[in-house]
């Protein structure tokens, strides 16, 4: 408890987001990952596989995005960093052990936004303003020669 809540003090993530619990959740993925290692195994084996078979379908080795790049547990970093020139890692907000896991990789990016675009529009209508429609955020993705899309819809709090 104790290691969550200062993981919750010392994570740079904008307060919106907190607010609606995603760095909440992010830091309960870790803490869940630990307790069900042996049992999540063999579904991140495969993410990593398909994805790792996947790399050398892409146009060019120019760069790659991963939306939903979360703890990178089920993403071969190691892979894309070595094929791609540059690598987009994009989510909310990423917690410093995801960093620290790139650092050997100079050409990995992070990218903290709101891909579906929908917290915008969810805080605007907390504060009273009418639901609107989100809009994405996509532009990355227009020189993109490979993205991956993880974790997107299944960790939603």
């Amino acid at each position: 408890m104790l290691a969550e809540w200062l993981t919750h003090l010392t994570t740079p993530c904008p307060e919106p987001y907190r607010e609606l619990g995603y760095l909440r959740e992010l830091i309960a993925i870790k803490y869940r990952y630990q307790r069900c290692k042996a049992a999540w195994a063999p579904h991140l084996a495969n993410c990593k596989a398909l994805i790792s078979e996947e790399v050398h379908k892409a146009f060019t080795n120019k760069s790659a995005v991963v939306l939903g790049s979360g703890l990178l547990l089920d993403i071969p970093i190691d892979k894309l960093a070595t094929h791609f020139e540059t690598v987009y890692l994009v989510d909310i907000c990423h917690l410093r052990e995801t960093r620290n896991k790139t650092r050997a990789y100079p050409n990995v990016r992070f990218i903290e936004a709101d891909i579906c675009g929908v917290l915008a529009s969810l805080m605007d209508w907390k504060r009273g303003s009418e639901l609107t429609n989100p809009l994405p955020y996509l532009e990355l993705l227009n020189d993109a020669n490979y993205v991956v899309s993880a974790n997107l819809l299944a960790q939603l709090p």
